[in-house]
């Protein structure tokens, strides 16, 4: 008998692997849409130089930082990060000292 090769099937799928994200992998997906829309005062975009400001100190209940660190629920960090505007470290640095 002759060698079988095995044909591959007509409207069958490959067999795919979902890839489920650690939470720590979906609040770093969540900061980097975050920080796509760049710093809000001079439009700073590279990732490495952009931070959340809070915009009210008295509703932080968290730093973003600590959030990712420590592994907190990524609905938390969600609503968290709605109370924060985009600032490059340069600007969120001014405008803490304007602040004081």
């Amino acid at each position: 008998m002759g060698r079988r090769t095995r044909r591959p099937t007509r409207g069958r799928t490959q067999n795919t692997t979902h890839v489920k994200l650690t939470a720590r992998a979906e609040v770093d997906l969540l900061l980097m849409t975050f920080r796509q829309q760049g710093c809000y005062f001079c439009r700073e975009m590279h990732h490495a130089c952009l931070s959340a400001h809070h915009r009210r100190k008295e509703e932080k209940r968290f730093t973003i930082a600590d959030a990712r660190q420590k592994g907190y629920p990524l609905e938390d960090v969600k609503r968290e990060l709605a109370k924060c505007m985009c600032l490059c470290l340069n600007c969120h640095s001014k405008l803490h000292e304007l602040e004081r």
